[in-house]
């Protein structure tokens, strides 16, 4: 069955408007202002542990330190214990902070 004449029709407007809305946005997002750059000396501490607990399951720790200025200032401590456990050979679930 061929396409009548009033679907042609609302096919092209439907692209015509889906082509505006596009191109609209786009002139937008040039109208924004650069993003001012500026190097920062950090020093980044961070660490990772893992502790299997047994029955395939484990205990977690992340911690991040970012200090500014090559250590002089403090900037930001991250702790984010959490539990681990094996569904199966691959595959884990966890839960923590």
């Amino acid at each position: 069955m061929a396409p009548t004449l009033g679907f042609r029709q609302s096919l092209c407007r439907g692209t015509l408007l889906f082509a505006i809305v596009l191109c609209g946005g786009a002139n937008a997002l040039w109208a924004q202002a650069p993003w001012p750059t500026s190097h920062q000396m950090a020093t980044w501490l961070t660490t990772t542990i893992e502790r299997p607990i047994g029955g395939g399951r484990s205990l977690w720790f992340d911690g991040n330190w970012r200090r500014m200025g090559i250590g002089a200032d403090p900037q930001q401590i991250l702790l984010r214990p959490g539990f681990l456990w094996t569904i199966v050979e691959g595959v884990r679930a966890g839960a923590g902070y």
